[in-house]
C-alpha cells in the first residue's frame, strides 16, 4: 500500500484541498484511493494531534479501513502535520508505524508560499484562535525560522502544539537528511492552476476524479482583521 501524505503547509490552500478530497471521496475510492471520509470539517485533524503526541492507532485505523475498501493509496492529510518538519522523529514514527500496518512506499507532500504572504496571512488568522502579537511572531521568525505555539487548544484531544515554517530550506533539508530514503515533495504554491498542490493528485492519477468541486466558502481565506 502506498501512504501519500499531505502536511499542508498552513496557509496553502490545504481547506480547500481538503474540501475536495472529501467531496470526492467515493469517486476516489473506486480509483482504488482511499481518503478517510470526515464529517463537518474534511481535514484529518484529529489523527494528526493523535500522531502528534505519539498515538499511531488513527493512522493504523486508516490504513485497515483502507485495505477494506479494496484501495491501494491511501491520502492523509493535515496542516498541523506541518510539525514533522521541525520534529522528524515524529515522521519516523509514523512511517515506521505505516510499515508495521502494511505500507510499502510512504510520500510526503507539502506546498511552499512565499514566506511574507504566508506570515501576513497566518497573523490575521491566529487572530481568531488565540492572542498574537505580531512583533512578537516576527522576532521568533526571524531568529529561529518557525514559530511555535505550545498547548493552542487545552483540552482532551486538541491539539498538543502548533508549528509553522517559514524558513523552508534548511527544514527540508534536514528532513530528508534524518532518513535518506525518505521521499518528500515540494510543491510551489504559486503553481495553483487548477488548485496548490495539484501534482500530488496528478501523480496518483485522479485529476479527473474530482468533478465535485467545493463551494467558495469552503476557502479558508484570510481573515479580515479584527
Amino acid at each position: 500500500m502506498r501512504l501519500v501524505i499531505h502536511l499542508g503547509l498552513h496557509k496553502t490552500g490545504s481547506t480547500w484541498l481538503q474540501h475536495l478530497l472529501n467531496r470526492n471521496q467515493p469517486a476516489l475510492a473506486a480509483r482504488g484511493i482511499w481518503y478517510s471520509p470526515q464529517p463537518g470539517y474534511p481535514a484529518h485533524h484529529h489523527a494528526a494531534w493523535r500522531l502528534l503526541v505519539g498515538d499511531t492507532a488513527p493512522l493504523g485505523t486508516m490504513i485497515a479501513e483502507a485495505r477494506t475498501a479494496n484501495c491501494q493509496t491511501l491520502i492523509l492529510s493535515s496542516e498541523d502535520l506541518e510539525s514533522v518538519l521541525v520534529h522528524s522523529d515524529l515522521a519516523s514514527a509514523i512511517e515506521d508505524c505505516a510499515a508495521v500496518a502494511g505500507a510499502t512506499k510512504v510520500e510526503w507532500h507539502a506546498v511552499l508560499r512565499d514566506p511574507g504572504c504566508c506570515f501576513e496571512s497566518l497573523y490575521a488568522q491566529l487572530q481568531y484562535h488565540l492572542f498574537a502579537d505580531p512583533l512578537e511572531m516576527f522576532a521568533e521568525v526571524m531568529r529561529r525560522g518557525v514559530l511555535f505555539r505550545p498547548d493552542p487548544m487545552p483540552g482532551e484531544n486538541a491539539a498538543p502544539f502548533w508549528f509553522y515554517c517559514f524558513d523552508h530550506a534548511p527544514l527540508l533539508e534536514r528532513f530528508v537528511a534524518a532518513r535518506p530514503e525518505r521521499r518528500l515533495f515540494a510543491h510551489d504554491y504559486r503553481d495553483h492552476d487548477p488548485f496548490p498542490g495539484w501534482r500530488m493528485l496528478a501523480g496518483l492519477g485522479a485529476l479527473d476524479a474530482l468533478t465535485d468541486q467545493p463551494d467558495e466558502h469552503d476557502r479558508n481565506r484570510r481573515l479580515d482583521p479584527v
